[in-house]
């Protein structure tokens, strides 16, 4: 695990290396998904995935960042 950050240091570190400028871009389609992605890892159940297992679970775990 990398950690990052938009200034050098935080609460409980210091020293960090500058977050990366590029950033990905957050679809609006996507807001109720993430959403019930989050209340879903709040109350411990597991989503149904249907498809690619490997990418929804990436892009489950990526979801939970930007809420």
């Amino acid at each position: 695990m990398i950690l990052h950050s938009p200034t050098p240091s935080s609460p409980c570190t210091q020293n960090l290396t500058h977050s990366p400028i590029t950033v990905r871009e957050l679809r609006n389609e996507d807001d109720d998904d993430d959403r019930a992605n989050y209340l879903s890892a709040l109350l411990g159940v597991q989503p149904l995935t249907l498809g690619d297992v490997a990418e929804a679970a990436e892009r489950q775990t990526l979801s939970l960042f930007d809420q």
